[in-house]
């Protein structure tokens, strides 16, 4: 997998998850109308949405900066996603 393979990767992932997190919070403003068991499942998507962006990065930093520091993925993350 190439790098523009996982940066491509990680920003569909990341347009899926700003979907997903919209979803979430029409959920979380009729909280009061669902049960948790109702939104658990779209709480636990979002959080592998995110893992999967944070995983996706990691590789990109091993092959682009022969690491994956957390410092680095923190650093690369906020050059891909922060700008919006």
């Amino acid at each position: 997998m190439t790098k523009g393979h996982l940066k491509m990767l990680a920003q569909k992932t990341h347009d899926e998850l700003l979907k997903e997190q919209e979803v979430l919070e029409t959920y979380d403003e009729c909280a009061q109308l669902k049960h948790w068991s109702e939104w658990k499942p779209q709480v636990e998507l979002v959080s592998y949405l995110d893992g999967r962006i944070s995983g996706l990065v990691e590789a990109y930093c091993l092959i682009e900066y022969g690491e994956a520091s957390e410092i680095q993925v923190s650093k690369t993350l906020n050059e891909w996603f922060c700008s919006e």
